[in-house]
């Protein structure tokens, strides 16, 4: 993937670039979006168990407000509110939510939209220890 650019809610200038140190897990949500809330609630138990992967939030044309997303705990130096329109990420985070890990050397190596069920957390979790193993 090409170099990330962006903003975080906490107003810092944010990149992405690769090859990386760590692989990146990235969740895509927005407001509008009917499965984000349950979505939102299920990351910090998702990222828990890979403390060796970065994790960020894009929160889609900046729908949550800091002060929302300070309270659900999270940290806003990690989300990111706006992203340069480089494809393909324009393409690949269009949908919400939407789960991506991307490796060290900056290829997409899961994908996942859609619900983040208990079922569908334990099933990416599972994917996520086997691919970075």
């Amino acid at each position: 993937l090409p170099a990330l650019t962006g903003v975080t809610a906490s107003g810092e200038r944010f990149a992405l670039g690769f090859p990386r140190t760590r692989p990146l897990m990235i969740l895509v949500t927005a407001r509008e979006c009917p499965y984000c809330r349950s979505a939102l609630r299920a990351w910090p138990t998702l990222v828990r168990d890979f403390p060796l992967l970065d994790n960020f939030v894009y929160a889609k044309q900046g729908s949550y407000a800091t002060a929302e997303l300070l309270d659900a705990g999270f940290d806003p130096r990690h989300v990111l509110v706006a992203i340069s329109s480089v494809r393909p990420y324009q393409e690949i985070l269009r949908a919400t939510p939407t789960v991506m890990l991307i490796s060290r050397p900056g290829a997409i190596l899961g994908l996942w939209r859609g619900e983040l069920s208990a079922q569908r957390v334990e099933m990416i979790k599972a994917t996520v220890a086997t691919l970075l193993m």
